[in-house]
């Protein structure tokens, strides 16, 4: 997908740009779905191939040969932000996340 078809006026490159519409938000629905660290759907993803390598061969610097849509980057930087950064497995059950519990050992052993 490169950027010289989505911006032609013609029918060729309208076609193009509903065709990336269409891709990103089906990538947004994938990214939603993961949100909350959704492991089953997380999972299935990584199952069709949605794997982190694929992630960042799609997010990696454009070359001659490999130019990806900025809007297309965006979408995959929201579905890599929601399967990997965001995704805490260790606890998934707990509504509300403490990450501060760093603190509370920094302070006892200052404390002794």
């Amino acid at each position: 997908m490169t950027k010289k078809y989505y911006f032609n006026d013609d029918s060729k490159g309208s076609g193009i740009k509903l065709y990336l519409e269409y891709i990103c938000a089906i990538v947004d629905l994938y990214s939603t779905m993961c949100l909350g660290s959704h492991t089953k759907c997380i999972d299935l993803l990584e199952n069709v191939g949605l794997s982190e390598s694929h992630i960042s061969l799609v997010l990696h610097k454009d070359t001659k040969k490999l130019i990806v849509h900025e809007k297309f980057k965006a979408s995959y930087c929201f579905l890599g932000r929601t399967m990997f950064i965001e995704n805490d497995a260790i606890v998934n059950h707990i509504d509300h996340k403490n990450r501060c519990y760093v603190w509370d050992r920094i302070k006892k052993k200052v404390d002794t």
